[in-house]
């Protein structure tokens, strides 16, 4: 743990600058004039910095109630966006490291919310349409891995958190709701 918490303390503010693809520097004018030369260099992968963040919080209950910032759910949430399949994502391991950081142990009341907010933000077009599929709303497509969208908001929910409950509920994510759809989709194809 103290490893973990000295890289994390120390460390946060460049690993969060090398999330996601790697960044190019300024690029002198014939680069900027020439399509040809631009797609040549590469992003991808990046450095990987995502998967440091998550080692350093796991298991260490104390960083993930007290160090981890509000606008790194933001930054979590942009690059599981941009996956071409959020639900299988090692990405949402984040999210429910944060919300459960120690198997068995109390939820972190925060984290859920602060990793609600994420997945209910509109701003997060590619993770809305994974938990409309997983919820069969709006015509989506079931995710690859429905099972750790799920997850992720049982997570925000655990421990009768009745302020992610409501949440998820106002924005018809819910057995409820699920079922009609699903009535709805049997319905028409019995017809």
């Amino acid at each position: 743990e103290k490893n973990q918490e000295i890289i994390f303390m120390t460390s946060l503010h460049h690993l969060r600058y090398h999330l996601g693809d790697l960044k190019l520097p300024q690029l002198p004018n014939e680069f900027i004039n020439d399509s040809t030369l631009q797609s040549q260099l590469v992003t991808q992968p990046g450095l990987n910095t995502e998967q440091v963040i998550i080692e350093c919080l796991k298991n260490n209950f104390r960083l993930c109630s007290e160090e981890i910032p509000r606008a790194l759910f933001d930054e979590f949430g942009e690059l599981l966006n941009k996956e071409p399949e959020p639900s299988e994502s090692p990405l949402l391991e984040f999210f429910n490291i944060t919300i459960q950081p120690i198997a068995g142990a109390e939820t972190l009341f925060r984290n859920q919310e602060s990793t609600l907010e994420v997945m209910l933000s509109s701003k997060y077009s590619n993770i809305q349409q994974q938990m409309e599929g997983c919820f069969v709303m709006n015509g989506q497509p079931l995710p690859m891995k429905p099972e750790n969208i799920i997850n992720t908001l049982s997570a925000c929910i655990s421990n009768q958190n009745s302020i992610t409950s409501s949440k998820l509920q106002a924005n018809g994510y819910s057995i409820d709701a699920t079922i009609n759809a699903l009535s709805k989709v049997l319905d028409s194809v019995i017809q």
